[in-house]
């Protein structure tokens, strides 16, 4: 059914083999804010307002983190084991808030998202496709750029709540006093799709 989301490339599917159309758009990665036009936002904004309003559904923090299967990951080594376990300590103060889960890409990075004259054209790669927290595609663009340019939580937190307010007004009212509780779930389902993926480095 992604085929009816116009930015997933038309796909057919013939003897048992998928062809999917190639994109003629280019990627685009800002090495500074200051690089971050409006197009570029807009087009960001777009797959992250469609597929939010995909599959929504309304889940109590506490039983959703049940549902999750950290024991693999937590196994993996005790620094990750130590910030798995501090992310459901802070959620356990909680427990009683609701949040809200939607379809996700699951792997929604610039890497993988083709403009073709300053339009979004497709979006690629697939295979992490599923139900997650309202905010994960959101969080998963920004979150590692700015890491890796070592903004702290607070810059980055400033900013996702600028973008909301500029690009995705709709979606305020869902951050609004639960931007933490959000990221806290976010960190926890990164550490589950990393787990999953060809490498987890």
């Amino acid at each position: 059914k992604l085929g009816n989301i116009k930015f997933f490339p038309p796909t057919y599917l013939s003897d048992e083999i998928i062809f999917q159309q190639l994109a003629k758009g280019i990627y685009y990665r800002p090495n500074k804010l200051q690089d971050f036009n409006s197009t570029l936002l807009s087009n960001i904004a777009e797959v992250i307002s469609t597929l939010s309003s995909l599959k929504r559904n309304e889940i109590n923090v506490t039983n959703y983190i049940a549902n999750m299967d950290l024991s693999k990951v937590k196994a993996e080594d005790p620094l990750n084991s130590k910030i798995i376990y501090n992310f459901i300590f802070f959620l356990k103060n909680f427990s009683s808030e609701n949040i809200i889960t939607t379809l996700t890409h699951g792997d929604f990075k610039f890497e993988h998202l083709f403009i073709l004259d300053n339009k979004l054209e497709y979006v690629v790669d697939w295979e992490n496709i599923g139900l997650r927290s309202i905010l994960f595609d959101l969080l998963n663009f920004f979150v590692p750029w700015f890491v890796n340019r070592s903004y702290n939580y607070s810059h980055i937190k400033n900013y996702i709540h600028k973008f909301i307010k500029d690009y995705l007004p709709h979606l305020k009212d869902f951050i609004q006093d639960k931007y933490d509780i959000y990221f806290a779930i976010y960190g926890l389902e990164r550490y589950l799709r990393l787990s999953s993926a060809r490498s987890s480095e």
